[in-house]
């Protein structure tokens, strides 16, 4: 029983040590804090926010970096992919709903072409590519 309860305790303080050295700070994002003012970033982060933040989704705004990005706006006589709203409108979600009830933000919010504060329109051509030219 003694090596049973021992090994528990060695496993729970592992697991919390590894934890806690995988955690990742909030990305330094004007754009968080909106999310961070309720989903509060201290040591009771709501699942949704820590979720997110280990995402890919915490990031999107490094694609704006890429090569790929770059030569896009280059060809659409963008300068900055980063800040034009052209670019931001499709790729970042600014939330522009009149009214944000941060109860009612799950993933499908963004995610669902039944949206209300994110509708995605259907088959969009991307700004890249040339008028009657096939996507």
């Amino acid at each position: 029983m003694k090596k049973l309860v021992y090994f528990l305790f060695t496993a729970v303080v592992f697991l919390s040590l590894t934890s806690s050295i995988n955690a990742q700070k909030a990305p330094k994002d004007a754009k968080v804090k909106m999310c961070v003012s309720c989903h509060k970033a201290d040591k009771n982060k709501p699942a949704e926010f820590k979720a997110w933040l280990m995402s890919t989704h915490s990031n999107v705004t490094k694609a704006f970096e890429k090569p790929e990005a770059k030569d896009i706006a280059s060809k659409n006589n963008i300068e900055n992919a980063a800040t034009s709203e052209t670019c931001l409108k499709c790729h970042v979600n600014k939330f522009e709903a009149p009214e944000v009830v941060p109860q009612d933000i799950d993933c499908m919010s963004c995610h669902s072409p039944e949206s209300t504060i994110h509708p995605v329109p259907e088959k969009v051509t991307h700004p890249s590519v040339a008028e009657g030219e096939k996507k």
